[in-house]
């Protein structure tokens, strides 16, 4: 289901020290709420079936646990406004998520 590439990207996020990163267009995974990143993922249109697109959502979530663990990632993001600004998943899921955002609830709770 998932691409090598991907794999090795979440296998370097499991020993990293820290991650920063700049995200112009979408929220970063390690910051997507559950409906944000199901959305995001059923617009990429590789995943077909919505069990296809749950799996794949549920990956991206379960990389936040790395922010509460013991010993937490630390991460550092910057964002442009672009990415606030777009409503992926419709004006609900858009709102939750900034909801999530000025109530400081992350990683997203699920």
């Amino acid at each position: 289901m998932l691409a090598d590439t991907y794999r090795d990207f979440i296998a370097l996020e499991e020993v990293a020290s820290s991650v920063r990163t700049f995200q112009s267009q979408i929220i970063p995974a390690l910051l997507q709420t559950p409906d944000y990143a199901r959305a995001l993922t059923a617009a990429g249109r590789r995943w077909k079936r919505p069990e296809e697109i749950e799996q794949f959502a549920a990956v991206r979530l379960k990389r936040q646990q790395r922010l509460t663990a013991e010993s937490p990632l630390p991460l550092s993001v910057v964002l442009a406004e672009g990415a606030l600004r777009q409503q992926v998943g419709g004006p609900e899921a858009w709102t939750a998520f900034i909801a999530a955002v000025r109530a400081g609830e992350f990683p997203a709770r699920h």
